[in-house]
């Protein structure tokens, strides 16, 4: 071991001295004068004028990673994210379509109420509100995609159920429903004006059940963005009571 630690200290231009009466101390060392003199440029700051001091480390410095490979990572991981949601859809008339977000208990009896008042204002309804129809996702077990498999599910759903009959009013409730329902272009649109226009449907935003039912007030709110909808709100303004109640 000795013999290789001089063999290092010889190689680096360094001459060890070591007393005569040297026993079981350890020798000092010294930079010889015949270093070389891109040994001394090597030599950090640090270490000159005669005092020995450990230089400080600069920071490793590591590369970024390639914005390709962060946006492919990033893709990767959405492809993979579970996505889990339920969607509970009523058509009460034909010409409306109604979409909510469903929990895991579906609709309660209380949310349905408050759905029947609302569209009761518009118009009344003979039999009450039909069954609702449920879409989720994933739609069947061991389903695969991510959130743009969802989104795609949902619209084609959507697209379908447009095309086939003279739907001419969806109406929202919540935010939520909205991002599953409706392209994002759209979905921001109407989260400021609370209506767009979607080829011969016209969407409307209103707040979610579990909003309104903790805020009663916001029922005036609703009655004022379907009213529009309702051929008897000009000649009889005691509909929107019909929410109230």
């Amino acid at each position: 071991m000795d013999q290789l630690r001089h063999h290092y200290i010889k190689t680096l231009g360094i001459v060890e001295y070591v007393p005569k009466d040297y026993g079981d101390a350890t020798p000092s060392l010294e930079i010889a004068e015949t270093v070389s003199d891109s040994l001394r440029k090597s030599i950090p700051d640090s270490l000159s004028g005669g005092e020995s001091r450990l230089a400080q480390r600069a920071p490793v410095s590591v590369a970024p990673e390639p914005v390709d490979t962060i946006v492919s990572k990033s893709v990767s991981i959405e492809a993979n994210e579970a996505i889990e949601f339920k969607l509970a859809m009523w058509q009460p008339t034909d010409q409306l379509l109604v979409g909510a977000m469903a929990s895991e208990a579906l609709p309660t009896a209380t949310e349905s109420e408050l759905l029947g008042q609302i569209v009761q204002s518009l118009e009344p309804l003979q039999n009450g509100l039909p069954q609702f129809e449920l879409v989720q996702w994933p739609p069947f077990p061991g389903a695969e995609g991510g959130r743009q498999a969802a989104i795609d599910f949902v619209s084609t759903l959507l697209d379908a159920r447009l095309n086939s009959g003279n739907i001419s009013k969806l109406l929202i409730f919540g935010h939520k429903a909205a991002t599953w329902l409706l392209p994002e272009q759209l979905c921001n649109e109407l989260a400021s004006s609370q209506s767009v226009v979607v080829g011969k449907v016209q969407a409307v935003l209103v707040p979610s059940f579990d909003e309104i039912l903790s805020q009663p007030l916001l029922k005036r709110d609703i009655w004022q963005r379907i009213k529009q909808w309702s051929p008897l709100a000009d000649f009889d303004p005691g509909r929107s009571q019909v929410i109230a109640e």
